[in-house]
């Protein structure tokens, strides 16, 4: 069985965000591979295509931002936890301002974690130093 890397999807429009991860997850040592969703429209196409593809790899964890254009996180987070293959994937929300009904939200459509983003990028890096231990940290599949 051939071993891979974990594969992690982030879904953020920000584009200095998306930077951010990667030098992060570089920072801590972390080799994954990374693929980018834009928009919520983006993310549930390349969820689509990957399954309908039978033998593409779905993606380990997903990083959603909690505010996304065109589809709202909300009603992508409520299709990817109600499809059977996509739902037991580990999806973490990140949150740079949000109400608390914003993330009450998130956590009653199946968000298995919801985080705010730091600012520093070392408490950044501390933060995904926690998340890839607790949903990355098991064998690859």
């Amino acid at each position: 069985m051939a071993i891979h890397n974990k594969l992690i999807l982030i879904v953020e429009a920000n584009a200095g965000d998306v930077r951010l991860f990667r030098e992060a997850f570089t920072e801590i040592g972390a080799r994954h591979d990374i693929i980018v969703a834009n928009d919520g429209d983006a993310v549930l196409e390349l969820l689509a295509a990957k399954s309908s593809a039978g033998t593409a790899r779905l993606p380990d964890v997903i990083f959603l931002a909690l505010r996304l254009p065109k589809v709202s996180a909300a009603e992508v987070l409520s299709k990817i936890k109600n499809d059977p293959l996509w739902g037991a994937i580990p999806l973490v929300v990140f949150y740079n301002s949000a109400a608390p009904a914003e993330i009450a939200e998130a956590e009653h459509l199946g968000a298995d974690c919801c985080v705010h983003r730091p600012e520093d990028f070392d408490e950044f890096c501390d933060l995904l130093i926690e998340l890839d231990r607790r949903w990355l940290a098991s064998p690859a599949r």
